[in-house]
């Protein structure tokens, strides 16, 4: 859940009404003072021509204030994250890859692989005994005896066999390719390359299982075939998961690659002050108060007028009453959904009411449930719930719209799917 304040912007637009609606005729200028003329030329002549350049007021820079609800331990991008982090990582890094009502969008990269465009592809690879595989049940395994398995060209039981623990087999895996925009440039000035992405990749691996121990586990190689073209090879078997989480976002080789595994989580350069290609540099880290981050004047978008903010603060707060009293007094524009604020939903529903507050809200995916034992570890029980109509009679009974009003004052979706009702996969 974020929200905004929106005095300054109401009382800003009112003057700007107020000026607008004055502004009857259009007054003579006056001959420019010495305190406003920065230039005097002098043309040779009877005459003396004065050409006058008014100096330009200063502009206020451009800031935006985030209350987060609490202060990050580490912004290395492979250390342990509490929730506020990643908008911090998105400020400095920008995607690569986002999601965009419920669809991955690619930031950095020029499309996302699919068979369709020849991002993605099968292939036949000869299979050792004892390589790690995915079995024909869908579990990670080591070719054995003894273990079924989906040999070359097949996908279904129908054609599947049992290893006979001797021989090479051939089997199918599953090849991306990820190609990166051209001209993407870490904050430093220097370019983002394949290398960048394979180099991250190897650090998520040396911290195997910490970090998306499916994707490193079922990756059996990530290699750089040229300056921007990246290529992931699955262990034979791997087909199923979303293609782009198979991408590793890169992480900056030429900067960090002087530092080991073990210092990386505590350097300043990787934990305090990462380097990204985002529209933002972290400036300065006030322990206990803020991270302040300036514009990033080498953001591969800064054609397109962005970022729209010079500055960008995020401010740390430790409970969900602070994080108002920010947004009240102006010391926060935006508090995001780490605040805690939907603990405090009435209280901020009435400042939205009144006008002082703007709620935006955003449907989780999280869902709750109430769960019934079917049969009990005590034999001597009677197993009531074991009862198809029984369980049918106990849900009827409960009002699941009473609940969620009760429990989130009307904000939360009663669901009668695993999925929210805007979901493409929601099935009416």
């Amino acid at each position: 859940m974020f929200l905004r304040t929106v005095n300054k912007l109401a009382i800003c637009l009112s003057l700007i009404a107020v000026t607008t609606g004055c502004s009857r005729t259009v007054p003579s200028l006056p001959l420019p003072t010495p305190e406003q003329t920065d230039t005097l030329l002098i043309t040779p002549g009877p005459t003396q021509t004065v050409i006058a350049t008014p100096t330009p007021e200063p502009v206020e820079p451009r800031l935006l204030s985030i209350c987060i609800g609490n202060e990050p331990e580490s912004l290395y991008f492979y250390g342990n994250h509490s929730g506020a982090e990643f908008n911090i990582f998105q400020a400095i890094y920008d995607g690569p890859i986002d999601l965009r009502g419920y669809a991955a969008s690619p930031v950095i990269l020029d499309e996302l692989p699919t068979q369709a465009n020849g991002g993605a592809r099968i292939e036949s690879t000869q299979v050792n005994p004892g390589e790690l595989i995915v079995d024909a049940a869908g579990k990670w395994v080591n070719l054995e005896e003894g273990v079924q398995y989906f040999p070359g060209g097949c996908t279904s039981l129908d054609c599947a066999q049992t290893y006979s623990g001797k021989d090479p087999v051939t089997m199918d895996s599953l090849v991306l390719t990820f190609k990166l925009l051209p001209g993407i440039l870490w904050s430093d000035g220097t370019s983002l390359t394949a290398s960048d992405s394979v180099y991250s990749f190897e650090l998520a691996r040396s911290v195997y299982p910490a970090y998306y121990p499916e994707v490193v586990a079922l990756t059996r190689q990530y290699q750089a075939l040229d300056d921007l073209t990246i290529q992931w090879t699955g262990v034979p078997g791997a087909y199923g998961g979303p293609y782009e989480a198979r991408f590793f976002s890169p992480l900056p080789r030429q900067a960090w690659s002087g530092l080991s595994t073990d210092d990386l989580p505590t350097a300043e350069i990787s934990s305090r002050k990462p380097m990204g290609w985002g529209p933002y540099i972290i400036e300065q880290w006030t322990p206990g108060d803020h991270i302040s981050l300036k514009k990033n004047e080498n953001y591969f978008r800064a054609g397109e007028g962005l970022p729209y903010f010079d500055e960008l603060v995020f401010r740390f707060v430790s409970t969900s009453s602070e994080a108002l009293d920010a947004l009240r007094a102006g010391e926060c524009d935006l508090a995001d959904e780490t605040t805690g604020l939907t603990a405090d939903l009435d209280q901020v529903l009435d400042l939205e009411a009144s006008g002082d507050l703007k709620i935006t809200p955003r449907n989780g995916t999280a869902w709750e449930q109430i769960s019934f034992g079917i049969s009990s570890i005590d034999p001597q029980k009677i197993p009531i719930f074991a009862s198809r109509e029984v369980r049918q009679a106990v849900s009827m009974c409960i009002d699941r719209q009473a609940l969620a009003a009760q429990a989130f004052s009307g904000q939360a979706q009663v669901i009668d799917s695993y999925v929210l009702t805007e979901h493409p996969l929601y099935n009416s």
